[in-house]
């Protein structure tokens, strides 16, 4: 997902360090203009991973403090557009029989 050429995807877990998380998700969310769901589906990700990774004593600090230092505003996400469901359901109604155009 992340750049293959920089620095963090080329280290090795023992060698990250918490600073790094940080910049990482955050350049994350605005390379791949991430929504705010799709941002918690990376953080799960990341947190198993560091979990895991500390579990083992490949590192001593804590993925759940780091990510939780990390102030976000709402702002920083793309927003994500929904339809109203009767809305649509209603348009397609309208376009399937052309006469019933009038009752909306």
């Amino acid at each position: 997902m992340f750049l293959r050429t920089s620095k963090f995807s080329e280290a090795r877990i023992r060698n990250v360090d918490s600073k790094e998380i940080a910049p990482f998700l955050r350049k994350a969310i605005a390379n791949y203009s991430l929504t705010a769901k799709a941002y918690s589906n990376l953080r799960t990700l990341t947190y198993g991973m560091f979990k895991y990774a500390k579990e083992k004593g490949y590192i001593s600090w804590s993925i759940s403090q780091t990510v939780n230092d990390m102030e976000l505003p709402r702002k920083a996400f793309r927003k994500e557009v929904k339809e109203d469901d009767e809305m649509v359901r209603c348009h397609r109604k309208c376009h399937k029989n052309p006469e019933d155009r009038d009752i909306v």
